[in-house]
């Protein structure tokens, strides 16, 4: 690659970066009951969406609803949720562990990233 194409792709790097640092600048920064009032409505909505979850497959079958493309769309009950976590061995090793409906399923040990 000759000096013109590196000057020029430099130039246009430095547009794209000038170009997203003003976009950001122009944004203005929210004040602290701006944020408060954001974290509210936030736990509103998560406790109206665990409030409405259906719990089994007939209360999940109530809210089956027909889509345009011709299939179907309901909530999928909690009591299908999968639930993860990660836990550490007595070496210190990180891995992570699945339960499926409140049984333990069998431990899948992930190799840590490192």
């Amino acid at each position: 690659m000759n000096h013109k194409a590196r000057a020029l792709w430099l130039v246009a790097g430095l547009a794209v970066a000038g170009a997203a640092f003003v976009a950001q600048a122009a944004k203005p920064s929210t004040t602290p009951q701006q944020r408060k009032a954001a974290v509210e409505t936030i736990k509103r909505n998560h406790k109206q969406f665990n409030a409405t979850q259906p719990r089994t497959i007939a209360q999940a079958n109530a809210t089956k609803a027909p889509l345009a493309a011709g299939g179907g769309a309901m909530r999928a009950p909690t009591e299908l949720w999968n639930h993860l976590a990660v836990q550490r061995d007595a070496q210190g090793t990180a891995y992570q562990v699945e339960t499926t409906n409140g049984a333990q399923a069998p431990v899948l040990r992930e190799e840590q990233a490192k």
